[in-house]
């Protein structure tokens, strides 16, 4: 009974982030998406303190940068409410935005893809061994130059539409990109290949930056939301 009311309120939450986003309240939307990136590295901090598994540890456990990335997450989600809207200007729709959208979707799941590799196919890569750090520098390597191809689309809206790309990039964001960061975190910690058993956790505290740089790609989207339009010239 308590697993469903959870899964209840996760889906009321989900369902209140697409609602407000269709309805053009992207500030609030952006508001609480990052809350939402805001929980993920504070889990993790938890799981140092009370649940971490009992493998033999490479590097170090420190829950300060965990919970260091959740609490300025939790500032972003503050200022998102408090700090007003700098009122910046669209620039002019073209389909260079398509390109930039596809382009930043393709960066992001190239990221994830060569992390896997090489956790669990290092020898595709040229690697004897998995490699978690290189992983880890590659998702995150791809996960800012996906940011900023986002954060670029965001800016391309028409007049009659001028949150379009907002929405849609603010939604692919919270649906799509908000759950490989701690997937891959956790599997750093419990999952990690290899004979005996190891726990990585100084790679999947580093790796919780990848939802630093998203939310700080939220905030921006969310502060840019009430614009003023340029309008093309005849």
């Amino acid at each position: 009974m308590e697993e469903a009311f959870q899964w209840i309120l996760i889906a009321a939450f989900c369902l209140s982030v697409i609602v407000l986003c269709v309805k053009d309240k992207i500030r609030i939307a952006s508001s609480l998406i990052l809350l939402a990136f805001s929980f993920y590295p504070l889990a993790i901090g938890l799981i140092y303190q009370y649940a971490f598994p009992a493998n033999k540890v490479v590097g170090q456990m420190d829950q300060r940068l965990p919970y260091g990335i959740g609490g300025l997450l939790l500032v972003l989600f503050v200022l998102s409410f408090t700090l007003k809207s700098p009122q910046r200007c669209n620039r002019p729709p073209s389909a260079k935005r398509w390109v930039l959208l596809f382009s930043g979707i393709a960066f992001y799941l190239l990221g994830v893809i060569v992390a896997l590799l090489f956790f669990y196919s290092p020898g595709a890569l040229g690697y004897e061994r998995p490699m978690p750090m290189h992983g880890v520098v590659a998702h995150l390597s791809m996960v800012a130059v996906s940011a900023a191809l986002m954060y670029l689309a965001s800016t391309k809206n028409s007049s009659e539409r001028p949150n379009l790309m907002r929405k849609i990039i603010l939604l692919l964001i919270y649906l799509v990109f908000l759950i490989p960061p701690i997937a891959l975190s956790l599997i750093l910690i419990y999952a990690f290949p290899g004979e005996p058993a190891a726990s990585y956790p100084t790679a999947a505290s580093l790796n919780l930056l990848a939802n630093l740089l998203w939310g700080i790609t939220v905030f921006f989207i969310g502060r840019d939301a009430t614009v003023k339009t340029v309008r093309l010239r005849e």
